[in-house]
């Protein structure tokens, strides 16, 4: 992490590298989202792959009204 921040560094004309706080919150901030998805899977394996099939299924759902979004706009232009 320190050694991403300090090759930044050198990019962002910042002279010194990161602030040691920056590099701190970030590891903070992942140990964080660790700790979210150890307590997910944790969660008994019905309650686990139900989330993910509704999740799969929005995204599955998004990508169909997006197809039919464009298909109804492409007849608009189209004039059919």
């Amino acid at each position: 992490m320190v050694r991403a921040c300090l090759s930044f560094a050198s990019y962002s004309g910042q002279p010194f590298g990161c602030n040691v706080y920056d590099v701190l919150e970030s590891t903070v901030h992942k140990n964080r989202i660790v700790q979210i998805y150890e307590w997910f899977l944790e969660l008994p394996v019905v309650i686990v792959l139900a989330v993910l099939w509704l999740a799969g299924a929005g995204i599955v759902g998004l990508c169909v009204l997006a197809l039919y979004l464009c298909r109804v706009l492409l007849q608009a232009v189209v004039g059919t």
